[in-house]
């Protein structure tokens, strides 16, 4: 693949890993990577938009666990910062991890800082919404609530609401990205506002469409 100076994706974690994957063998770095919708239109001549690919995301995210568990975490949380450079600073330091030469001359130790920096921020940040976010029970029976969160911690969260809530059916809105965390007893996802009753699930499609990552685990 030849040298592309600007690449967009679709803004999920998948969809950067696939990035990873496609110009990982680059030798020259892309000057920009940004989340944008496939229909927007090209900011730049030289913009490529890169397909997420399922394969390609895990083949990188099966890499990265075997360098190590702080590593994953700490890329997959700084991502969800919502940094305006972060997938170029993260880009950089994936590559640099799989470098033969010594990653301290390819990546400078102050923006990997940053980036555990900002997963240690986002981390707390989960913490926070979890410890203070109530459910209520609307008038067909089902839990919700609003959160605005600083980062996108709408992924890290699921595992906490089903096991605060078992099987009851809740429903979880990021009023600030316009996105939905919901368990309708049965299935948990993430999907954008308008395609789910928000007064309860059964017009949910299953399964669903979800944005957490591959190297999440659900179990429910």
């Amino acid at each position: 693949m030849k040298t592309i100076e600007h690449i967009s994706y679709d803004g999920s974690f998948n969809g950067f890993l696939s990035v990873v994957f496609t110009i990982f063998q680059q030798e020259d770095l892309p000057l920009g990577i940004k989340a944008k919708k496939q229909e927007d239109q090209d900011l730049f001549p030289s913009e490529a938009y890169i397909e997420t690919d399922l394969g390609k995301a895990r083949r990188v995210w099966r890499s990265l666990e075997k360098k190590s568990s702080n590593t994953i975490k700490g890329i997959y949380f700084a991502f969800l910062s919502e940094q305006s450079d972060i997938e170029l600073l993260l880009f950089r330091y994936i590559k640099s991890i799989f470098n033969t030469t010594s990653e301290a001359t390819l990546f400078d130790p102050r923006e990997k800082t940053r980036i555990f920096q900002l997963a240690k921020n986002v981390a707390k940040e989960k913490q926070r919404i979890e410890t203070f976010t109530q459910l209520s029970e609307c008038s067909t029976g089902l839990l919700k609530g609003n959160i605005q969160p600083k980062y996108n911690v709408l992924p890290l969260i699921s595992k906490h609401f089903k096991s605060q809530n078992g099987n009851y059916p809740w429903m979880i809105t990021d009023t600030k990205r316009n996105l939905i965390l919901s368990y309708d007893g049965l299935y948990l996802g993430i999907q954008p506002f308008h395609k789910i009753n928000t007064d309860g699930l059964k017009k949910l499609k299953r399964p669903f469409s979800s944005s957490l990552h591959i190297g999440q685990k659900i179990a429910v």
